[in-house]
């Protein structure tokens, strides 16, 4: 393997682990503010991330 395509891998892979950190991040978020809805005793109806209407 050239070394051009190792560079490219590996920034390859280093996007994707980042895309997978900011998923991790906005679930959180939306557990988060779930779980604060529900302690109030509001309706939630917000899809989590990833989920379209």
């Amino acid at each position: 393997m050239l070394l051009s395509e190792r560079i490219r891998h590996r920034l390859k892979q280093q996007g994707r682990a980042e895309g997978r950190r900011e998923f991790a991040r906005s679930l959180a978020a939306w557990y988060e503010r779930q779980q604060r809805a529900l302690e109030r005793g509001e309706k939630f109806d917000e899809p989590p991330p990833g989920v379209s209407r």
